[in-house]
């Protein structure tokens, strides 16, 4: 029994160990090498394609966009001026005119 432990299980077990430790090592190996060379270059060129992708196109459409919404505000304000406030300002400048007057008058006694 001792004469089989010795020269058949204990080189059979010390056996399946180095191969289970080259099989690790292959293992790493490869996950090592995978994310160096597939992982990496990839989210790298997500990366810059993304990043193209905003300097070429988002911030020229949203700078787009904001040049002509502040152009429509613009439009707006002078429409809400010279359509309300003006002319709600000259109706107002009447009625004091004609409130100064009756004042005027009522303190003459007319």
């Amino acid at each position: 029994a001792r004469f089989l432990y010795n020269r058949a299980v204990i080189p059979c077990i010390h056996g399946v160990q180095e191969v289970s430790y080259y099989a690790c090592e292959c293992i790493v190996a490869g996950a090592r090498s995978s994310w160096d060379n597939v992982l990496v270059p990839a989210a790298r060129g997500i990366g810059n394609g993304i990043s193209f992708i905003c300097t070429n196109a988002i911030f020229p459409i949203s700078r787009w966009i904001l040049e002509h919404l502040a152009e429509a505000l613009k439009h707006g304000a002078t429409a809400m001026y010279t359509y309300v406030l003006e002319p709600g300002g000259r109706a107002a400048a009447v009625v004091a005119e004609h409130l100064a007057k009756g004042c005027v008058l009522t303190a003459h006694g007319v």
